[in-house]
């Protein structure tokens, strides 16, 4: 489990980059941000990245020349002979800066589980950015025909075998029909539990729940809506955020318990909450539980409880999945479900 004692922002940029370096998006002799454009990107201070950029540095992975920092030509990169493709959505323009989307978080935390996981099977690693909202039909043909396998993250939920064809696929961060591609996530149902444990000590009798309408999300959310009517007999209300650009304004009412299913959710219900009262903190003035554990990993989210999952775990058991499903052909897809611990501080 992460926690703020053992991964410093120091630690963190580093396991980042390093997670570009090892996938292909920093190939050898390729520049990285410089140190300046890194931390205005992250926020971090000038002491903490060029800690970060040394340790990779001794490290071997990076090199100095002249004033640009490259990627050194080094043997440890995964180049073995199972060719796997990472595959990623693109950024979405106005909606995430490109900082957050593909700065420390868990998709950088589970990269770095593949790349660790790559590097001791000798697998050749190829990270690609995918428009969500195209079908995809031409990117994976082409991924077919020279890749082995495919680990596609959560944005990609419309994937079917029409899309994927046979190749031997790997979902991290999704639910929903896994007869075609192994699924990897959060366990929703203990993390429910865990939820509903928290606000029945607390003596809460209603709850809302606020979610993304993204599959994973609604998962999330559904697992939580059954257990708290087993429970009490009585039906959270969901609050949907349809679109990532509209972010709905319930009002909250005091006394009453907030679900959320995901961090990212968390933190920008939070900061309008800040806005709409100066000085007040959602975190403080209500009792919530979050779901994934992105706080941990991100310094600007805040502290509240999150049901936390270690995805530099679940991205190495991604690529073993991945592996297996390679070297077993017509072995069936599975759905690989994580239980989370509930984190307060």
């Amino acid at each position: 489990m992460y926690s703020k004692s053992d991964m410093g922002k120091s630690q963190r940029l580093a396991e980042y980059l390093k997670s570009m370096i090892f996938s292909g998006a920093y190939p050898p002799g390729s520049r990285i941000p410089s140190i300046m454009e890194l931390c205005q990107q992250y926020d971090f201070s000038y002491g903490a990245v060029q800690r970060g950029v040394e340790s990779l540095q001794k490290e071997g992975l990076l090199i100095r020349s002249g004033r640009r920092i490259v990627v050194a030509n080094n043997r440890m990169m995964p180049r073995g002979r199972t060719r796997i493709a990472v595959v990623l959505p693109e950024p979405e323009l106005g909606v995430w800066p490109w900082s957050q989307w593909m700065g420390p978080g868990l998709f950088s935390m589970a990269l770095l589980g593949i790349q660790e996981a790559a590097l001791q099977r000798n697998c050749w690693l190829s990270l690609l950015h995918v428009d969500r909202e195209d079908e995809s039909i031409s990117t994976m043909t082409e991924l077919r025909e020279r890749m082995d396998g495919m680990i596609v993250f959560n944005e990609f939920e419309h994937l079917n075998r029409d899309v994927i064809g046979p190749m031997p696929t790997v979902g991290v961060l999704m639910s929903g029909n896994y007869r075609d591609v192994s699924l990897l996530d959060i366990d929703a149902h203990f993390a429910a539990r865990q939820a509903a444990d928290y606000f029945e000590n607390r003596g809460i009798r209603t709850v809302g729940i606020y979610t993304d309408a993204r599959q994973t999300y609604l998962t999330r959310a559904d697992a939580f809506r059954i257990e708290w009517y087993r429970r009490t007999g009585t039906m959270a209300k969901i609050v949907l955020r349809p679109d990532r650009r509209i972010l709905p304004e319930p009002e909250f009412t005091p006394g009453t318990g907030l679900f959320f299913t995901s961090d990212t959710v968390t933190y920008l219900y939070a900061e309008s909450y800040t806005a709409k009262h100066p000085g007040r903190s959602l975190y403080q003035d209500f009792p919530l539980v979050s779901m994934d554990g992105k706080r941990l990993i991100v310094e600007h989210y805040g502290i509240f409880p999150t049901i936390a999952v270690d995805w530099r775990e679940i991205g190495y058991a991604a690529l073993e999945e991945c592996l297996a499903l390679i070297t077993r052909p017509g072995r069936p897809c599975r759905a690989i479900h994580f239980p989370g611990q509930l984190v307060e501080s």
